[in-house]
């Protein structure tokens, strides 16, 4: 039989909120509720713009890209409310966000797209800082 992984991380905020999360290797169930996350935040954000009060674009995409990303693979929630409000999730410290998509990261490696590789030695010189013979002209 096939198993699924799964990791648990704790979070101690500033102010002494602990948070436990358990994130486990997705499978269909989970795949589905990244895509209905999706959808519910792709309906609030139109809901925001119908109620003249747009988000941010850097907001609109948090919502839209990481929120169904993070949420979707935990299975274990203690520490705070779950499944957190937009406003909540948007509020919360980028140290927090960072250690949760880490391990969603490792759990679920294909929800996170890689960027295309540069195809001249020239853009891949120029991504590392080097200079190039075009360049140092």
């Amino acid at each position: 039989m096939l198993t699924l992984q799964s990791e648990t991380f704790t979070y101690t905020d500033r102010d002494g909120t602990v948070v436990t999360m358990t994130v486990t290797e997705s499978n269909i169930e989970r795949g589905i509720r990244r895509i209905r996350y999706r959808e519910e935040m792709q309906a609030y954000i139109q809901k925001k713009m119908d109620e003249h009060t747009p988000l941010s674009a850097d907001a609109a995409y948090a919502l839209n890209i990481v929120y169904p990303m993070l949420l979707a693979g935990v299975t274990k929630c203690e520490g705070i409310t779950f499944p957190p409000t937009p406003e909540e999730f948007l509020e919360y410290p980028e140290r927090f966000w960072d250690a949760w998509s880490d391990v969603v990261r490792r759990m679920n490696p294909q929800w996170f797209p890689k960027a295309p590789e540069p195809k001249t030695d020239d853009a891949k010189k120029a991504l590392s800082g080097e200079q190039t013979a075009s360049t140092s002209a």
